[in-house]
C-alpha cells in the first residue's frame, strides 16, 4: 500500500502523462460518481456557417516552428496532408525553420463545430476508480436527484466510519 501523500505517474493512452495522489483503500473499496455528455448523443455538428466561424469567414494561417525535430516535420505533414483530404485550398510556404499554412476564406475550417441537443446528462454510479472497477457494479441513474442522493448515501457511509476512527 502506498504511504500517504506519495503521488503516482500514470501513463495515459493518448500518450500523455498525469500525476495522481496515491490511493489508501483498494479500488474495490471506492466508487465514482459522474456526469456525462457524450459527443456521439449530446451533441450534434454544425456547419462553419451556423457557428459564425471567423476562420470560414475570414481564412487562418497556421504555423509548426522547429521542423527540423523529426516529430514536428511529421506533424506538418499530416496536418498538410488531412488538409488535402478534406479539399481545403492553401498555400505553404517555409522560411528557415518554420512552415507555414495559409487557408483561403470561405471554406470550412478544420475544427468542426458542435452545439448541445439538450439532453439530459447521464449521470453515472460505479464501483472502483481510475484504477478500474473489480467489482463491475454501476448504474446509470434516471434523474439527477437519484444521482445526488446515492452520492449523499455514500458520503455518510464514509462520514460514519471516520467518526468511529
Amino acid at each position: 500500500m502506498n504511504t500517504r501523500g506519495a503521488t503516482i505517474l500514470q501513463r495515459l493512452p493518448g500518450g500523455g502523462m498525469v500525476s495522481r495522489i496515491a490511493p489508501l483503500l483498494p479500488a474495490s473499496a471506492m466508487k465514482t460518481f459522474e456526469m456525462r455528455q457524450p459527443l456521439a448523443t449530446h451533441f450534434r455538428e454544425i456547419p462553419c456557417e451556423q457557428a459564425q466561424c471567423s476562420h470560414q469567414a475570414g481564412g487562418w494561417i497556421t504555423g509548426f516552428s522547429d521542423i527540423d525535430l523529426p516529430h514536428k516535420w511529421d506533424a506538418a505533414q499530416t496536418y498538410g496532408a488531412i488538409a488535402t483530404r478534406r479539399g481545403l485550398r492553401f498555400t505553404v510556404t517555409r522560411v528557415d525553420n518554420t512552415v507555414t499554412f495559409v487557408f483561403a476564406a470561405g471554406q470550412r475550417c478544420l475544427e468542426g463545430h458542435r452545439v448541445s441537443v439538450d439532453r439530459m446528462p447521464l449521470y453515472i454510479a460505479r464501483g472502483g476508480d481510475w484504477r478500474g472497477n473489480p467489482r463491475h457494479t454501476g448504474r446509470v441513474h434516471t434523474s439527477a436527484e437519484f444521482w445526488r442522493e446515492d452520492w449523499l448515501e455514500t458520503q455518510g457511509c464514509f462520514e460514519r466510519l471516520q467518526q468511529r476512527g
